[in-house]
């Protein structure tokens, strides 16, 4: 019985978490999709075009 139990939570949180995937990539802004940084907001290139004055958004 306890074994079903768990099969079931974990098959749900499995469900959850490819359906909050698909979601957020089928939602994802169009501008941050062709940006060189994707949204990021860390890495290296970001904070290269923040010191050279640029924006990754071609804005």
């Amino acid at each position: 019985m306890w074994q079903e139990i768990a099969v079931a939570c974990t098959g749900i949180t499995t469900l959850l978490y490819v359906g909050w995937k698909v979601y957020s990539f089928i939602v994802a802004p169009k501008s941050t999709a062709s940006s060189p940084c994707g949204g990021c907001t860390g890495c290296s290139l970001h904070h290269e075009l923040k010191k050279q004055k640029k924006s990754c958004c071609g804005s």
